[in-house]
């Protein structure tokens, strides 16, 4: 009998290539796979997949209300499946569903920690919240059999809080590329481009960046991504009239994405130092930015600049806050063409190294312990 697997997450499902990898391997290790999320206003189509999709539809859209309500609605949809052998639960807002459900079904339990959950910088002065997530995880991590993460740092962290062996998967793309053509606007077209993708949130160091690029004539900044201070971005062009600097792609589906990367000159991952999750962060945007061939300017964080450094993909800055040096940087990286040349040769060979072709090799011997046919 094949294995039936339910993943769940708590995004719309469109632009999280993480899952959408984890999911499209398993089933083709033969599985029947179900991947949940949720459905949001304005959410496209999740298009073809290899697998089968589920999006929970509710009335709150965030806050306290909304996880309690998403943790209830998976739970039951997960128990009252008719054959379920093994839960995915990644992030620690989905663990509390994913686990109940496990133990009341007898299904075997993965938790994939996309980041340090409880150091978020959302949680940052914020007591109560912090600790209910805490209680949360103290309660259930120690519990875990199968569980991995996205980097060393937080690796080591989870298994000296809470006994638990954390493997490592890292959030990298595959060397195919599925790549859809994607337009740039007029105000970009002779430009050198900054490029940054990803959420648009707090502490990703944009605000900083736009402050960067204004000096610079002509230096446009690509934002291609949504989130919680995407309004505030769009007020603030607005206001200091930064149409022809700064522009806003919106979400993109991956395959347009890796085009649209494919077109900068300088990929930008300049997150402030906003809690433990931030520093210890190593986001998917650095790699996808090496597989577009384009160099690097990150924060000077351990799992970042070690990436950085090891292959020799661009720069770091210790502190993005800083605009004068911020400035001087992409100066140096947009216009030394000696250092660009080298930085993107290096890209070439750190793409085949950081890849998911290496990657899922690690995930097949995860889930090839916990029961899966690999």
């Amino acid at each position: 009998m094949k294995p039936h697997i339910y993943i769940s997450v708590t995004n719309d499902l469109v632009t999280d290539q993480r899952v959408d990898r984890t999911a499209g391997l398993l089933s083709s290790a033969g599985a029947v796979v179900c991947l949940i999320g949720r459905i949001l206003p304005g959410s496209p189509d999740t298009g073809i997949r290899s697998y089968r999709t589920k999006r929970l539809r509710l009335l709150v859209k965030k806050g306290p209300a909304f996880y309690a309500a998403y943790n209830t609605r998976l739970f039951f949809y997960l128990v009252s499946r008719r054959r379920i052998s093994h839960i995915v639960s990644n992030d620690l807002d989905t663990l509390a569903a994913c686990f109940f459900a496990s133990r009341l079904r007898g299904a075997t339990l993965v938790y994939d920690s996309h980041e340090y959950f409880t150091e978020v910088p959302e949680l940052q002065g914020r007591r109560f919240v912090k600790s209910v997530w805490t209680v949360l995880e103290k309660c259930i991590v120690p519990r875990l059999k199968f569980a991995y993460t996205v980097n060393d740092s937080i690796a080591r962290i989870l298994q000296t809080k809470y006994g638990v062996h954390f493997h490592v998967v890292r959030n990298v793309p595959s060397l195919r590329h599925e790549s859809l053509p994607y337009s740039l606007p007029d105000e970009a077209r002779g430009k050198k481009i900054v490029i940054y993708q990803g959420a648009v949130n707090i502490g990703r160091g944009i605000e900083e960046v736009i402050d960067a690029v204004k000096p610079l004539d002509d230096v446009v900044f690509v934002i291609a991504g949504t989130g919680d201070i995407i309004a505030g971005i769009r007020s603030r062009i607005k206001r200091d009239h930064l149409e022809h600097k700064v522009i806003l792609t919106g979400r993109i589906k991956p395959a347009n994405l890796h085009s649209l990367t494919s077109q900068a000159h300088l990929g930008v991952s300049c997150e402030l130092n906003m809690g433990l999750n931030y520093f210890y962060a190593l986001p998917n945007k650095l790699f996808s930015y090496i597989h577009a061939g384009i160099p690097v300017l990150t924060s000077a964080f351990p799992e970042m600049e070690h990436i950085v450094k090891t292959y020799s993909v661009g720069m770091t800055v210790d502190d993005p806050a800083n605009t004068a040096r911020l400035t001087e940087l992409l100066k140096t990286m947009l216009y030394d063409e000696a250092r660009i040349s080298a930085w993107k040769s290096n890209t070439l060979i750190a793409a085949r190294e950081l890849c998911w072709e290496k990657e899922q090799i690690k995930l097949k011997n995860i889930y090839s312990k916990a029961g899966l046919p690999f």
